[in-house]
């Protein structure tokens, strides 16, 4: 077994040493992502549970399209609203149900998800079912901002394949 010479022995120290600066900046540069990533699904699933909690007195869908449109991508949005229009699909996936609740605000919860690259599981307590409900959205940036580009269906099949 041959002994590393000095010069080799600093080469490799030197590549470790970058290499290991270079991953500490990246793990940095993702770890400021995923909070806007957090703090952007934090606000659109306050802001949407709250609009969907309006009184069905007011017209609360077209403030509900408005949030989505703020949040979510426009060829999201378009898939999405054209199932719901077609009746494929007679729930809301952005919450996994029909109607809304304001206590799910309450508990909700928001955790980036590594099996897939920007996706993050959404959950709250639902009290009707007395259990966890959770959905998978993945989000994608444009430009400045991340918006919400897929989500998981009952079936496990994305919205978008």
């Amino acid at each position: 077994m041959k002994v590393l010479n000095n010069k080799k022995l600093l080469k490799v120290f030197v590549a470790f040493v970058l290499l290991n600066f270079y991953c500490n900046i990246v793990s940095a540069q993702n770890y400021g992502e995923d909070i806007k990533i957090r703090n952007m699904l934090h606000s659109f699933y306050t802001t949407y549970i709250s609009a969907g909690c309006e009184e069905l007195s007011t017209n609360y869908e077209p403030k509900l399209i408005r949030i989505k449109k703020r949040y979510c991508t426009a060829k999201f949005v378009k898939n999405l609203t054209a199932r719901t229009e077609t009746g494929e699909i007679d729930w809301d996936p952005l919450i996994n149900a029909q109607d809304f609740n304001p206590k799910w605000i309450l508990s909700l919860s928001i955790k980036r998800n590594i099996s897939r690259i920007n996706q993050y599981d959404i959950s709250y307590f639902d009290d009707y079912s007395h259990k966890e409900s959770t959905m998978k959205v993945t989000v994608t940036k444009q430009g400045e901002d991340f918006l919400i580009n897929n989500v998981l269906l009952y079936d496990n099949k994305w919205l978008f394949n």
